[in-house]
């Protein structure tokens, strides 16, 4: 018996936010290195001035182009770091920063910061090599420019499923910790993400850095789930720009299709926080007496729903592309904090719950399989609790563990309960004869 389970699929918190600190120019969390030591450039001088908080923060003047200060720091090569600063500049003036090898090449930067109040900018970067440099520049001979709150905190290695186009991605500050900044350049594409053929739910957290009477002409992609095997099978988000709506489609390759939008013209200003959420489900749903087979809601407001029977996707959902329409065109142009995936229909309450208590949405990536044939009376018994198995084996009456057979690197099932505190456990694949599943719930 192969038994698998998967309940969600989740995009969230690219990189920990780190923490900022009122009196000091860098933090470096656990790297042992003096929070004093920046060394001034030729033809740059650097004094403590108008902080961002607390008492202490750098001003950087130039006498020369793209210079400023610079801190040598020790890394573990192979890892991956996260540089978060704050800056502002002078009125007409630019400023950069970045890491680079000691004495070598640079391995990401961000320039042609212009902002003239503080703001919070991150970079992403693997460290190539032990000796590391981080470098604070004014761009142009005059500039002055200002920098505080610098932190590196190590973040875990990225998960095996995240391919990136390259590594100079741009983070920005969002509620919960750091968002992923979709413009031209960057989107991100899971693969092996295998969706539910009759239902789904999602949460899209995001902040638009468009307006909402945009008029490029171009939709905005916030994600799209599609079929590898037939791209005309596939469900989404997006912006329209020529409705100036929000919508949220299920598109089969054959029979009804759902189109669901926002039945007014949407009112938003640029960096404006959306939650975006919504549910299909070929089955329907019964709420006060009217079966609904689909929903939407913006900010935990239904928004429209549709009555229309739908069709089932024809082939396996599998690959997912997050801020573009199949990664070459209509880049999201937002700052995505979080998205979550479920191959299952959440209920109304779930999603406006979600919103209203701004709950964090939680990596359940949750497949579990066990490569065991089960003959008639075997028991196969699963602890939620501790994450241990065991076999009841009718053949020699007598119980024997069975966590050695669970593979490495898979997560856990679990049962989910609805309004009538049914439990429901999916099997995505075929199963001969009958399997029968009791479980005892535990209480807190």
């Amino acid at each position: 018996m192969a038994l698998s389970y998967q309940e969600s699929i989740l995009l969230q918190g690219f990189a920990p936010s780190g923490d900022s600190s009122s009196q000091s120019w860098i933090v470096t969390r656990g790297l042992g290195v003096d929070v004093h030591l920046w060394v001034a450039d030729t033809n740059a001088v650097i004094s403590a001035s108008d902080a961002h908080a607390g008492a202490f923060g750098m001003q950087i003047t130039a006498s020369a182009d793209n210079v400023g200060a610079y801190q040598n720091v020790s890394l573990v090569s192979g890892k991956w770091y996260c540089l978060s600063v704050w800056v502002k500049v002078t009125a007409s003036d630019s400023a950069a920063f970045g890491v680079k090898v000691t004495g070598g090449a640079t391995i990401a930067q961000q320039t042609s910061i212009t902002d003239t109040t503080y703001t919070r900018y991150s970079l992403l970067f693997e460290a190539t090599s032990t000796n590391i440099t981080i470098f604070l520049h004014a761009e142009d001979n005059g500039d002055i420019v200002f920098f505080d709150d610098i932190t590196i905190d190590m973040v875990p290695d990225i998960d095996s499923y995240l391919q990136f186009y390259n590594k100079n991605y741009l983070f920005m500050p969002t509620r919960s910790e750091l968002g992923l900044f979709v413009d031209q350049n960057t989107n991100v594409k899971y693969e092996e993400v295998y969706g539910n053929e009759n239902a789904c739910s999602f949460v899209a957290r995001i902040y638009p850095r468009f307006a909402a009477n945009d008029t490029s002409g171009v939709d905005r992609y916030i994600f799209r789930h599609y079929s590898s095997d037939n791209v005309n099978d596939y469900f989404g988000v997006y912006y329209d720009v020529s409705d100036s709506d929000w919508v949220f489609y299920w598109k089969p390759s054959a029979g009804n299709s759902i189109t669901l939008r926002t039945q007014d013209a949407q009112r938003f200003l640029s960096d404006t926080f959306i939650e975006l959420s919504g549910w299909i489900d070929t089955d329907g749903r019964v709420i006060n007496g009217t079966t609904y087979y689909g929903k939407f809601f913006v900010n935990g407001i239904e928004v429209n729903s549709t009555q229309t029977v739908p069709a089932s996707i024809q082939n396996n959902l599998d690959e997912l592309y997050i801020g573009s329409l199949g990664g070459t065109t209509n880049f999201a142009e937002c700052i995505i904090e979080e998205i979550a995936l479920f191959a299952i229909a959440l209920e109304d309450k779930e999603l406006i719950a979600i919103f209203d208590n701004e709950e964090p949405l939680l990596n359940v990536n949750a497949t579990w399989s066990v490569n065991y044939t089960l003959a008639s009376n075997d028991i196969l018994t699963y602890d939620a609790a501790t994450g241990s198995s065991e076999l009841y084996d009718v053949s020699i009456t007598d119980t024997i563990p069975i966590g050695h057979l669970i593979p490495s690197g898979a997560r856990t099932p679990s049962l989910r309960g609805g309004e009538n505190e049914e439990a429901t456990l999916y099997f995505p694949v075929a199963i001969a004869g009958e399997i029968r599943v009791i479980y005892r719930p535990h209480w807190p």
